[in-house]
C-alpha cells in the first residue's frame, strides 16, 4: 500500500547529528557485524521487530547509539538537498526495479549512500500516518499513527519505478518479514 504524493516534499528540520550507513545488504546477505565496519553494515532484511532487537543489540555492545531512522531523516539521507524524483535525478535506471542487485552497484549519492532506490525498502522509525500532518518539524519520528504499521521508504526490487523515488511511502506491519523489506542504521553522534 502506498501514497502517491510527491509533492508537497515536506520541510522538516533533522538537528540531531547522525550517520547513517553507507551500503545496503541485501538479499541472500546474512549480516555479520563487527564495530570495525558499522558503518559499512547497514542493510539487512529483516522484520521491523527485529531491526529494532539488532539495533538495541549492536548499541549495547558497541556502547555507541544505533537506531532505525525516523522517515524525515531518511528522505534527507536520500535527497542531499536534491527536490529530483530519485536521489540521482530525474530518471533512474530500470534495473533498480528488475531483481535484487549486487550491493553498491550503482553510484551512490553525493552523502555516500548507496542503493537508497531498490533492492529493499527500509524500515523507518514513523508510524504509519496517510500525510504529513502528523510528522514532527524537527526530524524526529512520528509516534502518532497506526500503532501496527511503519512507514518503508526506499522502494524494493519487486517495486515499479514509481515506487523508488524519494517522495514514495509505503506501510508495512512491523512483524512482517519478506525479502523487499530491510533496513538500515542511523548512529546517534555528539
Amino acid at each position: 500500500v502506498c501514497s502517491s504524493d510527491l509533492y508537497p516534499v515536506p520541510v522538516v528540520g533533522v538537528v540531531r547529528p547522525r550517520r547513517a550507513g553507507h551500503l545496503v545488504l541485501s538479499v541472500p546477505s546474512i549480516c555479520v557485524c563487527s564495530t570495525t565496519v558499522v558503518d559499512s553494515i547497514v542493510e539487512y532484511v529483516a522484520s521491523g521487530v527485529i531491526a529494532q532487537v539488532f539495533c538495541d543489540r549492536f548499541s549495547a555492545a558497541s556502547q555507541q547509539s544505533y537506531r532505525i531512522p525516523s522517515e524525515a531523516e531518511w528522505e534527507y539521507a536520500c535527497r542531499p538537498g536534491s527536490l529530483s524524483r530519485y536521489s540521482c535525478g530525474d530518471i533512474i535506471d530500470p534495473t533498480r526495479a528488475a531483481g535484487p542487485v549486487q550491493v553498491g552497484a550503482f553510484t551512490p549519492n553525493s552523502f555516500g549512500l548507496y542503493d537508497m532506490h531498490g533492492n529493499v525498502r527500509e524500515w523507518t522509525a514513523d508510524l504509519w500516518h496517510d500525510s504529513y500532518d502528523l510528522t514532527p518539524q524537527d526530524g524526529r519520528p512520528a509516534l502518532d499513527g497506526h500503532s501496527s504499521m511503519r512507514i518503508v521508504r526506499g522502494g524494493g526490487w519487486r517495486d515499479s519505478a514509481p515506487m523508488l523515488r524519494s517522495a514514495a511511502r509505503m506501510r508495512a506491519t512491523r512483524s512482517i518479514r519478506v525479502d523487499v523489506i530491510g533496513f538500515r542504521v542511523a548512529r546517534s553522534v555528539g
